[in-house]
């Protein structure tokens, strides 16, 4: 389990989930692209081996004179996308390669102090199960009228889209099981407007009650200052926004105890300490490390 926030990418093919997962990059998130995956995948010599034994020349190129085959991503999608029963065969093949990968990008994603969050961005969230992997998951909503404009962009037609939109989930279905939705049918600027509240939220709720349990740095003798540096992140908000979530947790979770606590936790590249006062009605300080180092 990732110490940072999870958060999944869902929506309707031109819904503009790749433009929301660039905004989400802007703000220091660390995207990760199942579909750019599954297309490594397919250039892997064993897998383009594995689908010319099942569906002929017409799914590779052949680069010769060396003998190696490249997939034809055309010819594949003419074939799947025509028959629910090969589109399965080709999922089982691939879904459990891009999860392996998956897992490997998001220990890096949680290594690196540079990032803040974890975004997902995977056609069949749900229906490959990703979505288990997320604490949260941002629905991206178009009207028809914008996604086919946005499809006939790439140079689909309708009929394709209805085509590739039978082989998921009913958009209804995918937006009832997101925990956010934000819309995308007007301007680039109203997008991100949500975006930003959507991850600010985010953020608040999932980032925190995910780093206090793993901040807690109780000691038994008070007289010890054994400072534990915490897992880096960033905020644009308010560190007053900040610690009153941290209060709410702390309250939450240590209410009942009768011990101080104390926790290391750095904000905005500050580092700081924080006091937690149970038997004081649940006083907490937060002071700059610096000024009492």
């Amino acid at each position: 389990m990732a110490n940072k926030p999870v958060i999944g990418l869902s929506g309707g093919i031109g819904s503009g989930k790749s433009l929301v997962a660039k905004m989400l990059t802007s703000l220091d998130c660390g995207v990760i692209d199942a579909d750019k995956i599954a297309h490594e995948l397919l250039s892997d010599s064993e897998i383009c081996e594995t689908i010319h034994g099942w569906w002929g020349d017409s799914v590779v190129m052949d680069g010769a004179p060396h003998r190696i085959w490249y997939p034809n991503h055309k010819g594949i999608a003419t074939i799947v996308f025509a028959d629910p029963a090969e589109m399965k065969k080709l999922e089982d093949l691939l879904f459990p390669k891009i999860r392996q990968r998956q897992a490997v990008l998001i220990a890096e994603h949680d290594e690196d102090e540079s990032i803040r969050a974890i975004v997902l961005d995977a056609p069949k969230l749900y229906e490959a199960g990703v979505d288990s992997l997320c604490d949260a998951v941002i629905f991206v909503k178009s009207d028809r009228k914008s996604q086919i404009a946005r499809i006939e962009a790439r140079g689909w037609t309708e009929a394709q889209l209805i085509q590739r939109e039978d082989m998921q989930l009913p958009l209804s279905t995918k937006e009832e099981k997101a925990d956010h939705v934000v819309e995308n049918n007007s301007s680039m600027d109203a997008l991100r407007s949500q975006v930003d509240k959507v991850f600010s939220f985010i953020m608040s709720e999932i980032g925190l009650t995910k780093l206090i349990p793993w901040l807690d740095m109780h000691q038994q003798h008070s007289q010890q200052r054994e400072w534990f540096q915490s897992l880096v992140q960033k905020s644009d908000s308010s560190i007053e926004m900040y610690h009153r979530r941290i209060v709410e947790l702390l309250k939450k979770d240590f209410g009942c105890s009768d011990e101080m606590r104390r926790f290391g936790i750095e904000l905005n590249k500050q580092k700081y300490v924080l006091w937690y006062h149970p038997v004081n009605d649940g006083r907490v300080e937060l002071f700059p490390l610096e000024s009492i180092e």
